[in-house]
């Protein structure tokens, strides 16, 4: 809930969350600016290394580097960072440096939070995601036979200027 996540800034402390795509779309809509890390590991003989290390449960090591290469395909735009483990074994403290670092950027955000009521906003689970194609080709089929396409001297200009209020 965000309201944990809220407690936990009050507290001047940063959350350590493992969460979806979606629920860091969710973050940034409600204007928290997640530190997104990507921990990166290319051999899937690394992925065991380091979760054994830790004393993390047992998961497939082919599930997880499946589901890393499709976070990095296509949700890298979420990604604020990517820190490479699979060769050197001091990644938790440039894990640390990363995150001091980035904290004291400066992030763009509107100036008002969103009028939308934030429980009303759908977003899709990381499973959903997987059950769609790997390629982007699929949503581009359809029937481009017609000729119907314009030319640049049968398309009109519309006034661009913004609405000043």
């Amino acid at each position: 809930r965000l309201s944990a996540i809220d407690a936990v800034i009050a507290a001047n402390k940063h959350c350590v969350l493992d969460i979806s795509p979606g629920s860091v779309e969710r973050l940034q809509l409600a204007q928290y600016a997640p530190i997104v890390i990507f921990i990166d590991v290319e051999s899937r003989s690394r992925i065991r290394e380091l979760r054994s290390k830790a004393g993390a449960p047992t998961i497939s090591s082919k599930k997880l580097s499946e589901q890393a290469h499709k976070i990095k395909k296509h949700y890298s735009y979420l990604l604020t960072a990517t820190l490479d483990a699979t060769k050197e074994d001091g990644w938790f403290e440039a894990l640390l440096q990363l995150i001091s670092h980035l904290q004291d950027r400066r992030v763009w955000m509107p100036e008002f939070r969103p009028l939308t009521n934030l429980n009303d906003v759908i977003l899709l689970p990381m499973h959903s995601f997987q059950n769609q194609s790997d390629s982007d080709i699929e949503s581009l089929k359809g029937d481009y036979s017609t000729n119907e396409y314009f030319t640049k001297s049968q398309l009109q200009l519309e006034n661009s200027d913004p609405l000043v209020k």
